[in-house]
Formats: structure tokens, C-alpha cells, sequence
């Protein structure tokens, strides 16, 4: 089994220090994002936050999550596996950000899953896919994992639930 834990924080609880130079995945929510996030990315935070400064409305909140291991090759490789089985979920539950145009990572979670087994992600803190005007703390971890099945289908298996429609 492949396993990566991130705890997830809001831009508010995270000082400059904190993530400069570091790599992680964060997840963006601007002023018009009410019930799903506006864009879901990895990399370097302070470079990627700064290059994305002119597709949001104002003011943008959020939350990040870094990646610490050996080497910046491991820290890429966790990052985009934590963003790719994130926009799953979005995916799968009625949240997937407006500005993330394509779902990424699938081809590198199927590597992973061929050389570990099960690929199993671990988020503490924060739920990423609350609105950060109302934080929501995870008491437990949330988990995603994936996995084939038995015919060799890609299977993405998580803890959330499918977002509830409101309908007026």
C-alpha cells in the first residue's frame, strides 16, 4: 500500500514561513464560490498562488496542505496524487471546481497502484471542500483510496457524500 497524510489548514492559520518554498496542494475558494471550490492545484504554493492572481474574483480564501518528504521529486509525486484523487471526489460528489479544466494524475495513480497496491490518501485538519467562511475541522481523518477492481476498472472510494442539491 501507497500512503499519503496531508493535513489541511486554512490560508488565515498559515503563516508566510510556512509555505515558502514548500510543495503541497491547495484548494482555492473565491468570492463567487458558495458550495464547491473554485480550483483545486499542487506545487509550489507561493509561486502557483501568485500565478493564479488574476483568474479570481477578490478576495480569494482557501486552505493548503504541504507535502514533506526526502526529496522535491517524492514531494511532486504525493502532491499530484493528493490533487488528482481530490478532483476525484470533486468529481464523484457535485464539487468539481469551476477553473480546474481537466481531472490530472490518473496515469501516475495507476503506476503507484501497479508497483504498491492501494493507493490511500489521509486528510487531517481541515475539510478542504467546506466554504472557508465556515470552516469545517475534521474530527477523524477523512480517507480516499484507489484501487482496481477485479476487472481492472479504476475504482476511487472516499468519505464524503455526495453534495445535497438545493432546488427552488
Amino acid at each position: 500500500m501507497y500512503r499519503v497524510t496531508v493535513e489541511f489548514a486554512r490560508f488565515d492559520d498559515v503563516s508566510f514561513g510556512e509555505i515558502l518554498r514548500k510543495t503541497g496542494v491547495y484548494v482555492l475558494w473565491d468570492s463567487q464560490a458558495k458550495v464547491k471550490p473554485s480550483y483545486i492545484g499542487k506545487g509550489d504554493i507561493l509561486s502557483r498562488l501568485s500565478s493564479h492572481d488574476e483568474k479570481f474574483a477578490f478576495p480569494v480564501k482557501g486552505y493548503v496542505a504541504l507535502v514533506c518528504k526526502s526529496s522535491q521529486k517524492a514531494e511532486n509525486k504525493d502532491a499530484l496524487i493528493v490533487e488528482a484523487l481530490l478532483l476525484e471526489v470533486a468529481r464523484q460528489t457535485d464539487r468539481w471546481p469551476p477553473h480546474n479544466k481537466k481531472s490530472g494524475g490518473i496515469a501516475l495513480l495507476r503506476s503507484v497502484f501497479d508497483k504498491n497496491g492501494v493507493v490511500r490518501v489521509t486528510l487531517k485538519g481541515s475539510d478542504p471542500f467546506g466554504p472557508p467562511q465556515a470552516p469545517r475541522y475534521m474530527d477523524k481523518p477523512k480517507r480516499i483510496w484507489f484501487k482496481l477492481d477485479n476487472d481492472g476498472a479504476e475504482v476511487v472510494q472516499h468519505h464524503w457524500n455526495h453534495r445535497k442539491k438545493i432546488i427552488r
